[in-house]
């Protein structure tokens, strides 16, 4: 009798060294990209400047965000005297709430 092979049905795709260094690469990059989008909005959140409010309920924060553990904010009030590029950051770092210029 000779002995018959059997070879083993490919389930995964097979990864080399360098693909597998390259993806590991690639998350890291992305997670530390939302680690300091985070940490910019808390950092913006300690700042107390005058004319800025944020709102105390939250809102569903962006899929990347929200996987991290990341609240979403909703509503956002600024000081008439606030500038279009500060305004203009809030809404790339809060993408989920709503900018309302106060009038005192």
């Amino acid at each position: 009798m000779t002995a018959i092979y059997h070879p083993r049905p490919e389930r995964w795709p097979q990864v080399s060294l360098r693909g597998l260094l390259l993806l590991l690469t690639l998350f890291c990059v992305w997670l530390g990209v939302q680690v300091k989008w985070i940490r910019d909005r808390h950092d913006l959140n300690e700042l107390r400047a005058p004319g800025f409010y944020r709102s105390v309920d939250s809102c569903p924060a962006p899929w990347s965000l929200r996987i991290l553990g990341e609240k979403g904010v909703s509503i956002i009030v600024l000081s008439p005297d606030a500038q279009a590029p500060e305004a203009r950051k809030l809404k790339q770092l809060f993408p989920e709430a709503r900018l309302i210029l106060a009038y005192e």
